[in-house]
C-alpha cells in the first residue's frame, strides 16, 4: 500500500518570515484566481479552513463534502485529507502547531480538543459572520506583528474555538454526550502524559 505523505507546518509555506509554528492566510489572495488542488496527504499541525463563499471538494479521513459557503473546516494533526477549492472561493486558512496555542494551560488544550472533534461546520451566515470577524482580527495582528501580536492571535483563536464548541452545544445532528467528550479528553489527557513511560 502507497503511504501518505506528510506536511509539516514549516514546509506547507515558502513566504520567508513567516512563523514556523501559525500562519493564516487570505483564501483569495492564496489562490490567486487558480484552484488549489491537494492529493491526498496529512499534516502535522492544526489546519483550519474556513470559507466564506467557496466551492470545491474536501475528503477528510476519506469522509466526502462538498464545499459550501459558510462553512469551517477543522482538522487535527495525523487526519487523512484531499481539497479541491475554486479560485472565487473567499475565507481564511489558518495553521498552527500544537505548541503555539497555549500548550501548557489545561483550560485552552480542553477548548482545542473539543473545538477539533468536528471536523466539518456548516454554518449560517449570521454565524460565520461572528467567526469571520474574529478571523480577520488575527489576520490583521499577524500581518502587522505589532508589540506582543502572538498573546492577542491566542486570545482570539480562543474566542474562535469557545464560538465552535457553542456552535456543537446547539447542533443536534452530530451531539457527543458532555460525558463522553469529558472521557475522552481525559483519556487523551492521560495518553499525551505517560506515553513515553509504557
Amino acid at each position: 500500500m502507497e503511504r501518505i505523505p506528510v506536511r509539516h507546518i514549516n514546509e506547507a509555506r515558502k513566504e520567508p518570515g513567516l512563523s514556523d509554528s501559525f500562519s493564516i492566510r487570505d483564501i483569495h489572495t492564496l489562490l490567486a484566481g487558480k484552484d488549489m488542488v491537494q492529493e491526498l496527504h496529512r499534516h502535522d499541525f492544526f489546519y483550519v479552513l474556513a470559507l466564506k463563499s467557496a466551492t470545491g471538494n474536501h475528503d477528510i479521513d476519506f469522509a466526502h463534502y462538498t464545499i459550501c459557503d459558510n462553512a469551517v473546516f477543522f482538522m487535527r494533526p495525523g487526519q487523512v485529507h484531499q481539497l479541491v477549492l475554486k479560485p472565487e472561493s473567499t475565507g481564511y486558512l489558518m495553521q498552527f502547531s500544537d505548541e503555539f496555542y497555549f500548550p501548557r494551560e489545561k483550560v485552552s488544550t480542553q477548548l482545542l480538543r473539543r473545538a477539533s472533534t468536528i471536523d466539518h461546520y456548516q454554518l449560517n451566515a449570521d454565524d460565520f459572520q461572528k467567526l469571520g470577524t474574529i478571523l480577520s482580527s488575527i489576520l490583521r495582528e499577524f500581518a502587522e506583528k505589532k508589540e506582543r501580536y502572538e498573546d492577542v492571535i491566542k486570545a482570539n483563536m480562543g474566542i474562535f474555538f469557545i464560538g465552535l464548541t457553542r456552535l456543537q452545544s446547539s447542533n443536534n445532528t452530530k451531539k457527543v454526550s458532555l460525558y463522553t467528550q469529558e472521557r475522552l479528553e481525559k483519556f487523551l489527557e492521560l495518553l499525551e502524559t505517560n506515553i513515553l513511560s509504557m
